[in-house]
């Protein structure tokens, strides 16, 4: 994977209670998360994606889990709006409700 022009070639895995890194490689690189996903779908190879982002391939057997014991470092999402002072209130509802939605998907998980 490719972000910001920097090749991100190693994965950063949690096994008993500690960070380990793996340098991995292949034959394709991609500089989208869209991208990685197809690859991975049509069989080209295996990836790292946030669980709520397959959750549906992984239900419907597109997908399986290959590393379930060792949990990847944890990817922080935020919501950047101007100011809380007027927020409007269709702005708190859709952070609410994508809140929400992450937070269930994590704990199907």
């Amino acid at each position: 994977m490719i972000r910001w022009g920097q090749v991100f070639d190693r994965w950063c895995f949690v096994v008993d209670g500690v960070q380990q890194e793996v340098v991995v490689s292949g034959a394709l690189t991609a500089n989208g998360a869209d991208v990685v996903h197809s690859w991975v779908l049509a069989g080209r190879g295996i990836g790292i994606k946030a669980s709520w982002d397959i959750q549906t391939d992984l239900e419907d057997g597109r997908l399986v889990e290959l590393l379930a014991p060792y949990s990847h470092d944890q990817m922080n999402l935020y919501a950047v709006y101007a100011s809380r002072n007027h927020l409007p209130q269709r702005i708190r509802m859709f952070i609410d409700f994508i809140s929400s939605g992450i937070q269930n998907l994590g704990d199907s998980a």
